[in-house]
């Protein structure tokens, strides 16, 4: 959740698409009438896995592939770095 809200998103509930959460999973609320988006876990994980992530995006613009959050290649790049 972190890192797509700092790289595509926002932190802002307006940003995301409608039905958002429920394709992602139920770890994240997004609270439309205070414009927030609230999640249960710490952002610890995403910090160890930004450049991973930050490669992913750095390789889907050079490629021009899709720049959807949770595209094939980020989620490609955050398994190298979990691994």
């Amino acid at each position: 959740m972190y890192l797509p809200a700092v790289f595509h998103l926002g932190f802002k509930a307006s940003n995301y698409p409608e039905g958002f959460h429920e394709k992602i999973g139920k770890s994240i609320i997004i609270d439309r009438e205070n414009n927030k988006v609230i999640t249960k876990y710490t952002s610890g994980l995403a910090l160890l896995w930004a450049p991973f992530y930050g490669l992913g995006v750095i390789i889907a613009k050079v490629f021009s592939l899709e720049v959807e959050p949770y595209s094939y290649y980020y989620l490609f790049f955050i398994n190298i770095g979990g691994g």
